[in-house]
């Protein structure tokens, strides 16, 4: 069904619902006979398991973070050529290499890095054919984050979302420019929140309709 594998990247701030529209394009993909599988950053191996250590504290080193989740792409990568077992996939990622140039150049964060050193970081990682960037209001983000918790760490802070927020916008524009990327409100015009069956809906149809393109693109 597909000439070669698709990795496609869902991203957003905290609260965007990555993790929730990561599984459900999976299970839609399976659905319509795809093969599909998902992987998330940081992983559930030894070096996601530092990240996620190291992120309990709060705000870390953006330079040890960027090093880390490098090390963790390309250890994750490895994995995922055993589980296609041959196969032509859509592996669809709870976050990518993305996340470090919004996250990990934002100056307010303890040790900023530039953009260029995280390229050059994460020159050997996969990098997505196809971005997703949900783009949902911070106070919608902030609701999730809270409900059933307590006090949050400092990236998931009200301020924090709607800097980070407006630097996903800002690294979609300059991503676009390179390769496919679709921006999916999780708000209507009036500011309201939509459905999670819509979002997933319209994830869903954004990623059919991009490696559809890709492939005919391929053919000629």
């Amino acid at each position: 069904m597909l000439s070669r594998d698709y990795y496609v990247a869902i991203e957003g701030i905290d609260g965007a619902g990555t993790t929730t529209h990561t599984n459900l394009l999976v299970d839609s993909l399976h659905k319509l006979g795809y093969c599909s599988f998902s992987i998330e950053e940081p992983s559930r191996g030894p070096i996601g398991v530092v990240i996620r250590e190291l992120l309990k504290e709060g705000p870390f080193s953006q330079k040890i973070l960027t090093l880390l989740f490098a090390s963790d792409r390309l250890y994750q990568w490895k994995k995922v050529e055993i589980a296609r077992k041959g196969e032509n996939c859509i592996i669809v990622g709870d976050r990518s290499f993305i996340s470090s140039l919004v996250y990990q150049s934002y100056e307010d964060f303890p040790d900023a890095v530039p953009l260029d050193w995280i390229y050059e970081v994460n020159r050997y990682t996969m990098k997505p054919d196809i971005v997703i960037i949900l783009d949902v209001d911070p106070a919608h983000a902030l609701k999730r984050l809270n409900k059933g918790r307590g006090q949050r760490e400092k990236p998931e802070r009200y301020k924090y979302l709607v800097e980070l927020s407006k630097r996903y916008l800002y690294i979609a524009k300059i991503l676009s420019k390179l390769l496919p990327v679709v921006v999916i409100k999780e708000y209507d015009d009036n500011g309201k929140e939509l459905s999670i069956d819509i979002v997933a809906r319209r994830v869903l149809v954004a990623t059919l309709a991009l490696v559809k393109y890709i492939e005919e693109n391929r053919r000629r």
